[in-house]
């Protein structure tokens, strides 16, 4: 299941929208359930459970749906507080980066304002040279205190 952020291009005050995406279409989450979030955040923080339910329902059914052209697409995630990032994790980047594989992974974080949606602009400083473009998100939310996660 592909949960999707997104704003209507043609709503002028730019209402956020939690939606399930399903090929080409995205099916609008209050139209499986009306009350529901309209954040992914908040949507695995206060309602797992429907999430649960929503994986084993047939999309086929519900009828209000837009293309992904009626959209802009926004991060995967907002209103988190901290994004953590794990680099050198595959071994092909850390051959192409002439670099041993490391034995531990190596945490990093950026500050959540740097999310942008899958087809936004990456902004970078004008003097900046080369860029290396291998993004590749995966989210952990946890909403409780762990340890050795």
């Amino acid at each position: 299941m592909r949960l999707v952020q997104y704003i209507l291009k043609n709503d002028p005050q730019g209402m956020r929208h939690l939606g399930v995406r399903v090929g080409e279409e995205i099916v609008n989450m209050q139209s499986i359930r009306k009350g529901v979030p309209n954040t992914l955040l908040e949507m695995l923080t206060t309602h797992k459970n429907f999430l649960d339910e929503v994986e084993t329902m047939p999309m086929d059914q519900f009828k209000e749906r837009v293309t992904i052209n009626q959209v802009n697409l926004l991060p995967p995630i907002s209103g988190s507080d901290k994004v953590v990032c794990v680099g050198m994790n595959y071994v092909d980047h850390c051959e192409e980066q002439n670099c041993p594989v490391p034995e531990e992974p190596i945490f990093f974080s950026k500050f959540s304002t740097t999310l942008v949606g899958p087809f936004d602009p990456i902004p970078y400083p004008k003097m900046t040279k080369v860029r290396g473009f291998r993004y590749l998100i995966n989210i952990l939310h946890l909403n409780h205190k762990t340890n050795y996660v």
